[in-house]
């Protein structure tokens, strides 16, 4: 069966697809948050809402500036602007843009994360194909999904 979708990347999607990546940032800004606010606690003030006061405005003011970098690396990668079109076909995966033509095979996805609405294959950590339901012209979003889990979704 042959699969075909067609669409752009947009800024959310990018957050989205950058979202694993984000969710270790998180953790490493809570810590640091903390680090801060235990410090603050222990060498100021030894008070306990001032020292909360701190964790919950360094926080958000690093998940301001990370969401504000995703923004700036987006606006500054015009290849991710550009129109995609992908074709699946028994075992192997045609991406073309203005730049060309890519074929991928199964073996080459890392791994395969599935949202309501959006499937990633990953080929490495910071690398994936965001695949919209939206942007999906033959077929229905079901059997594409069923045929993502058969003919990609190889966990290694």
């Amino acid at each position: 069966m042959q699969f075909e979708l067609e669409g752009s990347f947009e800024l959310e999607d990018y957050r989205q697809m950058t979202k694993g990546d984000m969710k270790q940032r998180y953790v490493s800004n809570a810590l640091l948050c903390l680090i801060v606010s235990i410090s603050c606690y222990i060498v100021l003030f030894r008070s306990l809402l001032f020292a909360i006061a701190i964790f919950v405005v360094v926080y958000f003011i690093r998940i301001f500036r990370v969401r504000k970098m995703l923004t700036k690396n987006y606006a500054s990668n015009k290849l991710l602007n550009l129109s995609r079109r992908y074709i699946f076909d028994d075992k192997e995966l045609s991406q073309e843009s203005e730049l060309g033509q890519t074929i991928y095979r199964p073996d080459l996805i890392h791994k395969v994360v599935y949202d309501k609405e959006t499937i990633m294959l990953y080929m490495g950590s910071n690398q994936a194909i965001f695949l919209k339901k939206d942007w999906l012209k033959t077929g229905s979003w079901e059997d594409f999904t069923a045929y993502i889990k058969e003919s990609w979704d190889i966990k290694k």
